[in-house]
């Protein structure tokens, strides 16, 4: 079960965390401090699949920074871009980041769509956050206008994907659905949410071309990886006599 199911809730706390190799991390609730905790000590994202040395690598649902740095810490020579809907998280990232080379993050939804959409946020939980595009909705004090972007886009914009970490909160399925640029990602790390109404199997058709693993499918959450299976053309045409992708 992931750490966010496991531990209550706390009071609202700015405070810079120390962390050992990434230097002082500002948060503010107690869903930041579980960022943290998920990341640096569950170790949700250490996995043997992981590529040795990874050009490109993106984070969607960046919130503020902490995977972000962490991968950098694992390889600094990479290019690492985030995307974080929330403008104060958003914002928080970018103090959180400064002055790191390598890294950026930009403040936009990752969505079916190009266009502006609102995002409904969770008080005192910066990670939990909705999207909504029918227009019938204004911002709110929970509610900001954010614009818009596509996977499709991004893989457009920056290349192929070394590794793509994807964790926005349910909406993992409609944004893997509607990519038509998933072979140009070599492996996926990320969060499933049975809450979204997909079931697994549903969802891990999308991955059709990937080897996947995955745990806590019965809960609400649950992680997975997904490594690219590489084709006899590929294969062929790389020298490799066996083996996956990574």
């Amino acid at each position: 079960m992931p750490v966010k199911e496991q531990i209550p809730a706390l009071r609202a706390c700015p405070v810079a965390v120390a962390i050992t190799g990434l230097g002082p991390v500002i948060v503010r609730d107690h869903s930041e401090m579980l960022v943290i905790h998920e990341v640096l000590i569950g170790d949700v994202y250490e996995l043997d699949a992981l590529p040795a040395d990874p050009a490109l690598i993106v984070d969607l649902g960046a919130n503020v920074g902490v995977t972000l740095l962490e991968f950098h810490r694992r390889y600094p020579a990479a290019r690492v871009v985030g995307y974080e809907a929330v403008a104060n998280t958003y914002r928080l990232a970018r103090r959180n980041i400064a002055g790191v080379p390598n890294i950026e993050v930009r403040h936009a939804a990752v969505t079916t769509r190009e266009g502006e959409c609102v995002v409904r946020t969770v008080r005192g939980a910066s990670w939990a956050a909705s999207i909504d595009f029918s227009g019938t909705e204004a911002p709110s004090d929970t509610g900001e206008t954010v614009p818009g972007v596509t996977l499709d886009a991004i893989i457009a914009e920056l290349g192929d994907i070394d590794i793509l970490k994807l964790d926005i909160e349910g909406a993992e399925y409609a944004v893997l659905k509607a990519c038509t640029s998933l072979s140009r990602v070599k492996m996926i790390v990320g969060e499933y949410h049975r809450d979204s109404g997909v079931a697994p199997e549903t969802f891990f058709e999308l991955l059709a071309q990937f080897e996947v693993t995955a745990d806590d499918l019965d809960g609400p959450h649950g992680r997975f990886s997904a490594v690219r299976r590489i084709r006899e053309a590929d294969r062929a045409s790389s020298g490799q006599r066996g083996g996956e992708l990574l």
